[in-house]
């Protein structure tokens, strides 16, 4: 007989072995899984305390591309708007809710960027968010979060894992020409004073530290992807079209040669390999390229996906798109300005969405959901009471944080519903 209070594991379950029940759990989003808690008493401690199973469960999630959009809710001269955070699942076409909330502050046309709402970096289940002046880490599936040193938009390059120590960093640049300096942030620094360091700017040649000096794109606009304990950066413009690789472990930035040129390009990876997609703009074929020796920086094409041109054309007859390789399978995303469309390996439309918004961004990013607890020394839970504010440890030039105001943004934000 089942304990008092305990709802029962239900017909089915009562039947299947331990390992069968966690192997199933393991694959059902987090959203279901904490759910499931209140199950059974027993499940409880292994979807909220056992890390193995919590490792597995991440594992097993799908890496989703990150949609963003902020849109006025409420009449003109309000200026209530609305911000929401949307991953797409793509095996079976589902948009599920990751973050939305709302303010009611003034939201004009006009806004720059480092007021506006923005996804700036997501790493194993972690996002890296900005709205209303803060910035935050936060994972959405078990709604923790942590406010970061006061920044600029422009200046975050990168949230990643360090493999060696297991802590996870954000690389951020600060200063203009050749005065700008790397810095690193520490999520897991007990003592403020140690969260924040500078690693300057080393480079092994004049022309990498001059294209060091002028910076490499926001990483909203151009995420790095982790690989072999190392960032790696799509080609850009500030970088001679090279690939910009900054080595975690070693702290050192160095240049790849990319496969191709392109207008839109994104990263990923296949198979254990670096892969990079490449697009013309409004181009009726999408490449993806495999670096099959990375040593040697031997890039092949292992895909030419034709793109369904006349099916795009009936979302947008402007005949301006951009498309993109977005998961292993060969999953293809086209962005045209009205819609987003969902495209296999071989080119066939499997599902077209609407956009919505008036700032509407379709992220290089890419999702997979954790449950595992984040080792951040100053992290809060939504709800739970303020902390202290972090400090800035460095030249403060990215202004005060409203702390009233971002704590009111994230007692706004829903991560997850509340099970």
């Amino acid at each position: 007989m089942e304990a008092a209070g305990d709802a029962g594991p239900g017909p089915l379950a009562a039947f299947l072995p331990d390992d069968v029940v966690r192997a199933i759990l393991a694959r059902v989003p987090a959203e279901s899984v904490l759910r499931f808690r209140a199950v059974r008493r027993a499940w409880r401690h292994l979807l909220t305390a056992d890390r193995g199973f919590l490792l597995a469960h991440h594992a097993h999630q799908p890496l989703m591309p990150v949609l963003a959009f902020v849109r006025d809710a409420a009449a003109p001269g309000d200026q209530l708007a609305e911000f929401r955070v949307q991953a797409l699942d793509l095996r079976t076409d589902e948009l599920r809710a990751v973050a939305e909330g709302f303010t009611g502050v003034g939201r004009g046309p006009g806004l720059d960027d480092d007021h506006a709402f923005k996804v700036h970096a997501s790493c194993d289940g972690l996002l890296l968010l900005h709205f209303l002046d803060a910035f935050y880490v936060c994972n959405p599936a078990t709604r923790q979060w942590a406010l970061l040193p006061p920044l600029h938009s422009s200046e975050i390059a990168a949230l990643y894992a360090h493999a060696p120590t297991g802590e996870y960093r954000v690389l951020y640049h600060r200063g203009q020409g050749l005065d700008k300096h790397y810095y690193i942030i520490t999520l897991s620094a007990v003592d403020p004073g140690e969260r924040t360091r500078s690693i300057g700017r080393f480079a092994s040649s004049a022309s990498l530290d001059a294209a060091l000096a002028r910076g490499p794109s926001p990483a909203f606009a151009s995420p790095p992807l982790r690989l072999h304990d190392c960032l790696h950066w799509p080609p850009q413009e500030s970088q001679e079209h090279h690939m910009l690789v900054f080595h975690t472990v070693t702290e050192a930035f160095s240049w790849m040669r990319p496969p191709v040129v392109r207008d839109t390009v994104a990263l990923l990876e296949v198979g254990g390999k670096l892969a990079m997609s490449a697009c013309g703009r409004s181009a009726p074929v999408v490449e993806l390229w495999l670096l099959q020796d990375y040593r040697n920086e031997v890039w092949v094409c292992a895909h030419q996906i034709g793109l369904p041109v006349g099916e795009i054309s009936r979302f947008d007859d402007r005949q301006t798109w951009c498309a993109f390789v977005r998961s292993q399978e060969g999953d293809v995303l086209v962005v045209t300005p009205r819609h987003v469309l969902h495209c296999d390996v071989k080119g066939r439309l499997l599902k077209g969405f609407g956009r919505e918004g008036r700032e509407h961004d379709v992220t290089a990013h890419l999702l997979k959901e954790s449950l595992v607890p984040c080792d951040i020394s100053w992290i809060q839970s939504i709800g739970s009471e303020s902390s202290d504010a972090v400090e800035d440890t460095d030249e403060d030039e990215g202004g005060d944080v409203d702390e009233n105001a971002a704590e009111d943004l994230l007692m706004k934000m829903k991560l997850v519903p509340n099970v």
